[in-house]
């Protein structure tokens, strides 16, 4: 009686925590953030970086 209230909870507190986690996941920034803001993607500064050695001229 007491180890199937104790395995309910457990679940209980479980599922929870996948809930708690999957939440967490998808309130998550897609960006970085510098000194002027909050910015979707990647920085320039390393997208121009590839692009420099790429290209010499």
């Amino acid at each position: 009686m007491i180890g199937a209230a104790l395995m309910i909870i457990a679940g209980i507190m479980l599922a929870i925590g996948i809930v708690l986690d999957l939440f967490a996941v998808a309130m998550a920034p897609l960006g970085y953030q510098d000194e002027t803001g909050f910015h979707i993607g990647t920085p320039k500064a390393e997208a121009e970086e590839g692009w420099a050695w790429a290209n010499p001229s």
